[in-house]
This record gives C-alpha cells, structure tokens and sequence, in this order.
C-alpha cells in the first residue's frame, strides 16, 4: 500500500508559543490539548470530552470546529463544570499555528482515512493520542503516538493520565521521534519515488 505523502516544508510551523498562547487567551501553565470536531459525531468529540472531564484540573483543550461543535459542546451535560477549561475556536486560514502552542494532539475519531492532522502536528513535535481505528495505524509505531480503544473515553482518559505524567523532557523527546517518524514514512518525496517505482514495473 502506498500512503500519502505530507509535505514536510508547508506543514512545519513555527511560531512563538508565548505569544500564540496570550493572543488566544491560553493559560501558559497548563498542558494543552488540541483538537478537530468538524463533524463531533464522527471526531468522537464525546468521548473526548468525557475523558477530559476528569483531567480538566492541569489540562486546557481547544477544540476547532463550526456551530455544530459549538451546539454539541454546549449540550454536554459536563460542559458547566469544564467551560473554564474549554477553548471553541473556529477554522482559521493558518491553522497549523496551532499545532506549535499546544502539548497533544487527539484524535478521537470513530472513523478515519488517511489523516493529515495526525501527520502534521507528529510533524511539529507533538504527542498524539489516537483511537486504534484503521484509519490511524499506520502512525502507531511511532513511540510518541499513544493509542487507546476506539469509543472508549476511560481508556482515552488513562492514556491522557499518562501523557500528564511525562517530564518535559520526556515529551520533547518523544516529539522528536514523531517527526522524524513522519519525515521517514510519509514525506512528499517517499510517495512521489513509490508512485514512480509502481509505474516502472
């Protein structure tokens, strides 16, 4: 099988966390956990958010999506106990700028192709937390991509328990294996070279 290729150059950001985090109204002392729910059903944003429920004391989340997460989240039946802890932002033209000023990224989703923003923030040095749907496993022999039983949110939230509990260094250390994991696996270059190989049999 030949995945897709990412593209090293145009998902690699760079931005100043400190500021990123003040423009938004991010808490710098928390662990910060990122998001997409652009259809919260299949995102599997209720499992994500009755896992966080139980982490929201340390942890920040920020969840992407439109009016439809925005209705979803607000019908949560924890959503008051959490709101404080919540970040609802919508899609934004630079979106990965993102990816630089969270801890984790999650994808709770129920269902999945090949998913990019899985790739780009395992790109940007970031932890990922990912349902053991067919859609993510090609990045589960990653170190730094921890996995836990699809639509399980007290599985999810023992995996986000253990992220909570690695060092800075520890983190950092696994970041570095997801981007060079993606780099190795899933860059532009190593799609374009099978495809040519495919052609020239």
């Amino acid at each position: 099988m030949v995945y897709n290729g990412i593209d090293i150059n145009k998902n690699t950001h760079e931005y100043d966390e400190y500021d990123i985090r003040s423009e938004l109204k991010i808490p710098i002392d928390k662990k910060v956990i990122l998001a997409y729910g652009y259809n919260p059903i299949i995102k599997g944003i209720d499992i994500l958010l009755d896992a966080f429920k139980d982490q929201k004391e340390d942890m920040y989340l920020v969840l992407v999506g439109r009016e439809e997460l925005e209705n979803y989240i607000l019908n949560h039946e924890h959503y008051e106990d959490m709101k404080d802890n919540i970040l609802l932002i919508k899609p934004m033209e630079h979106i990965g700028k993102l990816v630089n000023v969270v801890d984790v990224f999650i994808s709770s989703s129920r269902t999945e192709g090949f998913s990019y923003s899985i790739g780009e923030a395992m790109l940007n040095k970031k932890i990922a937390i990912v349902s053991n749907i067919k859609g993510t496993e090609h990045y589960l022999n990653s170190k730094g991509v921890l996995s836990y039983q699809f639509d399980n949110c007290l599985d999810l939230s023992a995996r986000l328990n253990e992220f909570r509990l690695l060092t800075k260094e520890e983190r950092e250390y696994l970041g570095d294996i997801n981007r060079v994991f993606v780099t190795d696996n899933f860059s532009l270059s190593k799609w374009v070279k099978e495809i040519i190989d495919i052609y020239s049999m």
